[in-house]
């Protein structure tokens, strides 16, 4: 998890003062939110195990799904710009987070070149993943959504260094039509 929420190439000493800033995991049971919609935004989050479902509340007060994070994935980028949390996130399991407390990371990431460049790598992901899914699912059908939805989860895992082929998916299948269907809708 480091390599993918830390930047590599962090000196020792550099590497200490982040640590200093995560020092503690918060641990989730299956259903505890880390943040909820409306909430002051403060931290980020990495997420070390587990999975965490995000969703916001749809026009007629239904809970609209719009995404599946894993661990060495990071929440919370919603809050950013507002100061509010936009979406909420609940534990599908037993998880554990890390929170990056987000004023002292990017006062780091001023004098830390490698952090800089990494938080900006994290901000640009959650861009393109909005980016490049939300226009391409919006013309599919609901059996092509559903294939890309598993091979994006397939290529996920992949990159995480576990199987392509065989994983546990922690979203229900209607939670799964809700991201399917929310993702069509945008």
């Amino acid at each position: 998890m480091r390599e993918r929420c830390l930047p590599a190439g962090l000196a020792v000493d550099e590497m200490k003062q982040v640590d200093a800033l995560i020092a503690h995991g918060i641990k989730l049971k299956k259903q505890d939110p880390p943040y909820r919609t409306g909430e002051a935004f403060h931290s980020l989050h990495a997420i070390r195990s587990g999975s965490l479902k995000t969703s916001v509340l749809a026009e007629d007060s239904r809970e609209q799904l719009v995404g599946y994070r894993m661990p060495g994935e990071t929440i919370g980028c919603d809050g950013i710009g507002t100061e509010f949390h936009g979406c909420e996130a609940i534990a599908l399991e037993d998880t554990e987070v890390r929170a990056l407390p987000f004023v002292s990371i990017e006062t780091l990431a001023r004098i830390m070149p490698a952090l800089q460049h990494n938080l900006h790598q994290v901000l640009s992901e959650e861009i393109i993943r909005d980016q490049g899914t939300t226009p391409l699912l919006g013309r599919m059908r609901a059996d092509e959504r559903l294939a890309e939805f598993l091979l994006n989860l397939a290529e996920r895992y992949r990159r995480r260094g576990y199987s392509s082929n065989e994983y546990v998916r922690r979203v229900t299948r209607e939670e799964s039509a809700a991201i399917l269907a929310s993702s069509s809708r945008r």
